[in-house]
């Protein structure tokens, strides 16, 4: 059975175990029919004792076999007891013990535990395969009883978990495929976690809440769920899809260890999770899943006695999502997707489309180790990344808002350090297929306003010489190209210099703009690529086009790095007759142009002036 067969199976048994407490018909054998259909369509090995007396069907002993692969252990789950109750008005009522063992063994372990609940209500109406069950209870809790590892009691670590505020219904609708639609609402969970290791002086405790959990999910689950490859399972109508959200988690957590302590805390709001599994374009098999918290903030406190060290963190963030979609190719359908390489997949079919943003980051972190100390802070507005890739072409783009941090160390004699930027991003867009046919790439790299401590600016120039305003830096090029050989295929690593990869057709230099240190330097230009003629530019194709450059605070920058000792007066000389050969002189003070030519013929030309 491959991975995503066992996830099928594995959402079902959710779907079972969500909703069996609730699973019932218009009589009690016919919930009980009901419920062995589901659990037989995946692959779930029910065991139990029963008797019916004056409409009443009781379960008792009730064991769940999950079976693993080969190499895993077989799961084993025992529930108790159920009652499935007549009401007299066609509805049937399920009771549950109000405090028993749930107990779960594997290879040689197992695990037991207590649930009880208050006020649980079960009732389920409808008719035979068009079922609606109805239930709320005002309190569920869950509580570790024992763990046995190899028959030894391990008492270290107790647990719980209570549920408040329950209500909800599911509408389960068999038709040869199974359609279960749940709704759910719990008004609050909490947990809390404690560990102790007596011989290891170590003591670890959590505990935290959940408010206002909201959301459903709807499952449709084809008879052949267990027996049926990943094909047949999809096209026999396979799909998943579910959406939670709540209020509010806050959740804590506490170490000891021989006299160093650890705290940390995280809480967050207004998040939500959206997945969905089934058929995508094509018919192919999609899965996509999305994530968003609102406000979360973390706080860590570590304090190591033992060795005089500690720290502080604290961050937060205003906004926080991500999200993907994988579409799988059709070598799914002979389940062999899991044996190709990555190049392989792609090949056939794989496409990964992936996402990650954030708004209003601020962090601040406090380091003690010993008589040294380290501090840092630092904020960012927003940031983001998003790729796609398949077959055909790669994209990537990042960007980040204004972003501000500084750092001070002992290791920094010249003090804290400072840095700030308004934007920095990055756009890339390569084609990925060989091809005749030239397709387009680009690439865009900015970043805007960089500016740094003055300390640091005195690291290398101590007077104060050269003007310390932000520095910029934008290229943004595009052209057209294809691929002659397979970037993925090995071939693409020999370095053979007569068998080109690729042809380059067109290469534009929309924008190209650097300044910083009191210089500036933009420019522009377009050319084509003749690939049939390999002679006239040494192995590269024939370029034709133009580029127009303009130089400002050029000659100052000169003079200021002469006085600095950074540039010797005839290495300056040099450089000045180097740009004397490809520029003139333009309108303002301290400011060179430059428009260069490549002619049809291979000529190079600089404002006219024949270089080539």
């Amino acid at each position: 059975m491959t991975r995503l067969t066992q996830l099928y199976t594995t959402t079902a048994l959710a779907t079972l175990i969500t909703t069996s407490a609730a699973l019932a018909d218009i009589t009690p054998l016919q919930v009980w029919d009901d419920w062995q259909t589901l659990m037989d369509s995946t692959g779930v090995e029910a065991r139990f004792e029963q008797s019916v007396s004056d409409g009443i069907l009781t379960i008792n002993n009730l064991t769940f076999t999950t079976k693993e692969s080969e190499s895993e252990s077989d799961t084993v789950v025992k529930l108790g007891s159920l009652v499935f109750q007549e009401q007299g008005d066609g509805s049937v009522l399920v009771l549950l013990p109000t405090d028993a063992p749930i107990v779960m063994s594997s290879d040689n372990a197992q695990i037991t535990i207590n649930q009880s609940h208050k006020d649980l209500s079960l009732i389920v109406s409808g008719a035979p395969k068009d079922l609606t069950y109805t239930y709320k209870a005002s309190e569920l809790t869950l509580t570790l009883v024992e763990i046995l590892e190899g028959g030894k009691k391990i008492d270290s670590l107790s647990a719980n978990i209570t549920l408040g505020g329950i209500s909800g219904s599911t509408h389960s609708i068999d038709t040869g495929l199974r359609r279960v639609v749940q709704e759910l609402a719990i008004g609050s969970v909490s947990y809390k976690l404690d560990y102790s290791a007596v011989d290891e002086d170590t003591t670890l405790s959590s505990h935290g809440t959940l408010t206002d959990l909201k959301g459903g999910f709807d499952v449709a689950i084809p008879e052949n769920q267990d027996t049926g490859t990943m094909q047949e399972v999809m096209e026999a109508g396979f799909a998943a899809k579910g959406d939670f959200e709540y209020s509010d988690i806050t959740t804590s957590f506490a170490m000891k260890q021989r006299g160093d302590v650890t705290n940390a805390m995280l809480s967050t709001e207004r998040g939500g999770l959206d997945m969905v599994i089934g058929g995508g374009e094509d018919n192919k098999l999609e899965m996509s899943q999305s994530i968003a918290f609102g406000p979360t903030k973390t706080h860590v406190d570590i304090d190591i006695a033992s060795k005089d060290k500690g720290g502080l963190m604290d961050l937060s963030v205003a906004q926080i999502g991500a999200g993907y979609t994988v579409s799988f190719p059709d070598a799914y359908k002979q389940g062999s997707f899991e044996e190709m390489s990555f190049p392989e997949a792609l090949n056939a079919g794989l496409a990964i489309k992936f996402g990650f943003g954030y708004d209003g980051i601020d962090g601040a972190f406090s380091v003690n180790d010993g008589d040294k100390s380290y501090v840092g802070s630092g904020t960012s507005a927003t940031a983001g990344i998003d790729l796609f890739l398949d077959r055909d072409v790669f994209r990537y783009t990042a960007d980040t808002g204004t972003t501000e941090a500084t750092l001070t160390a002992p290791e920094l004699p010249i003090g804290p350090l400072e840095f700030s930027v308004s934007e920095i991003s990055s756009q890339w867009e390569v084609p990925l297929k060989v091809s005749n046919d030239p397709a387009p790439f680009s690439a865009h790299e900015r970043m805007i306003n960089m500016s740094i401590s003055d300390n640091l600016w005195a690291v290398f120039d101590p007077d104060g010489l050269l003007p310390r305003g932000p520095l910029t830096y934008i290229v943004n090029v595009s052209g057209l190209g294809n691929w002659l050989i397979d970037p993925f295929d090995e071939e693409f690593q020999d370095e053979n210099p007569d068998k080109p990869k690729g042809e380059l057709h067109n290469l534009s230099l929309n924008e190209l703009k650097l300044s910083g240190a009191g210089v500036s330097l933009t420019g522009s230009g377009a050319f084509t690529f003749n690939n049939d003629d390999l002679a006239t530019s040494d192995g590269v194709p024939a370029p034709t086009g133009t580029m127009n450059l303009k130089l400002t605070g050029g000659n100052a920058l000169i003079d200021t790095l002469i006085e600095m000792g950074l540039l010797p007066a005839d290495e300056a000389m040099g450089v000045r007759m180097a740009l004397s050969l490809f520029t003139v002189a333009g309108d303002g003070d301290d400011r060179l142009i430059s428009d260069l030519e490549i002619t049809q013929e291979g000529q190079v030309l600089a404002n006219g002036k024949r270089l080539k």
